[in-house]
């Protein structure tokens, strides 16, 4: 079973990514985790890179921006400010292997251009490189609770398993889980039914509202979008791994264009 222990909040110091630090604190107050605030900045002009002196004037900036940005909210958590020179995607992805991260919080402002429809944001980025869970928070979303988890199933054998996984952030936060599954026209599917989400509710999760709702789509993105805007859904959750490369590259793709477009928060479980 997962634990929420390290949480990983990336900021380029934007009004998005204030607002994803804000709704991580909140998101980690159930779980009482401690939260590492990460700046990673690049020196715009090489010529900085070799005057010293310029380089600790920047670097005092971006800490003490970081410190207020982590004194702006209060909590009793722990917080901890971290600032590293790098490429952003890189070193958020190094920093949380070598700091044990569980779980990696980012803001997104969701595709405004060209060059983010064809390579991605930052975030779904590290969503797609990293080896740890990742929230994506949309630009604008407040915590007001999670009563409605909507996740996304594609009927795999191992269901149960990565229903277990959900189940640990309802009990958390009290909220009702809907199991969604869109069905695609032409698609093979594995012999599941609904009877493995009775069954977990039952022997699994007793305490726990467990639903499961099939749908019909030309898409799974537009169907998943349409079940989240008729149920008053929270937190959407997808898994990124799957068992073979042909599943590995089609759910990647359903995950990675959910984390472009989501008007909700996405929590992507490795």
């Amino acid at each position: 079973m997962k634990v929420i222990k390290n949480i990983l909040v990336p900021t380029d110091f934007s009004e998005v990514a204030d607002n994803a630090y804000r709704y991580a604190v909140a998101f980690a107050a159930p779980f009482q985790s401690d939260i590492e605030v990460l700046h990673v900045f690049r020196p715009h002009i090489d010529s900085y890179m070799n005057d010293s002196m310029m380089l600790d004037e920047l670097r005092k900036a971006a800490g003490n921006r970081l410190q207020k940005n982590i004194d702006a909210v209060t909590t009793d958590l722990k917080l901890s400010p971290r600032l590293e020179i790098g490429f952003p995607i890189d070193t958020i992805c190094e920093v949380a292997k070598t700091d044990n991260i569980d779980l990696i919080v980012m803001g997104t402002h969701g595709v405004h251009n060209l060059a983010e429809q064809l390579f991605g944001s930052v975030s779904a980025n590290v969503m797609r490189q990293g080896k740890r869970d990742v929230l994506i928070v949309p630009e604008n979303q407040t915590f007001a609770g999670i009563k409605n988890i909507a996740f996304a199933s594609d009927l795999s054998k191992n269901e149960a398993e990565l229903l277990a996984q959900v189940a640990l952030f309802a009990n958390k936060f009290g909220a009702a889980i809907h199991c969604v599954h869109v069905n695609v026209q032409d698609r093979d599917l594995y012999a599941v039914t609904e009877q493995v989400f009775e069954e977990f509710g039952q022997i699994t999760a007793p305490s726990l509202v467990v639903t499961f709702n099939e749908i019909n789509s030309h898409s799974v993105t537009g169907g998943i979008n349409d079940f989240i805007a008729d149920h008053e859904i929270d937190l959407l959750v997808m898994f990124a791994h799957h068992d073979s490369v042909w599943d590995k590259l089609f759910h990647s793709s359903i995950t990675r264009k959910m984390a472009l477009h989501t008007k909700i928060p996405l929590l992507v479980l490795k």
